[in-house]
């Protein structure tokens, strides 16, 4: 079964399907430096990540509430796209997470106060 997929920096166009949802046994999700469009789906908050990066592309719009529920995930990087909206006080769900790149977007309001229960983020 597939664990991870990999298609950083190539010249791959379209939209993140729903279907991705589907491979349920994905624990590493790269597709950043693509020309990704649309919005991140739902559907990712279904899948077990340890790992999500979807940087430089041109997503937009909220992040979805169930990517909140990815409670193993250790590295999220959604930096460069157009993401916009607040983030989250749910990022606190996040224990395991060692890296976290969000700049280079849309993002307004505060800094989540749970952010603080992040121990395993690196500096």
């Amino acid at each position: 079964a597939l664990r991870e997929f990999d298609v950083t920096a190539n010249q791959i166009t379209g939209t993140i399907p729903s279907s991705i949802g589907m491979m349920g046994n994905l624990t590493q999700l790269f597709l950043g430096f693509n020309d990704l469009t649309g919005t991140l789906p739902t559907e990712v908050g279904l899948l077990k990540l340890s790992s999500l990066s979807v940087f430089r592309n041109d997503l937009e719009g909220t992040l979805p509430g169930e990517l909140w529920q990815l409670s193993a995930i250790k590295r999220i990087n959604i930096s460069g796209c157009s993401f916009s909206g607040t983030i989250s006080n749910l990022i606190g769900n996040f224990r395991a997470l060692q890296e976290l790149h969000f700049d280079d977007n849309r993002f307004s309001g505060s800094i989540p106060l749970l952010l603080g229960l992040l121990t395993n983020l690196g500096m």
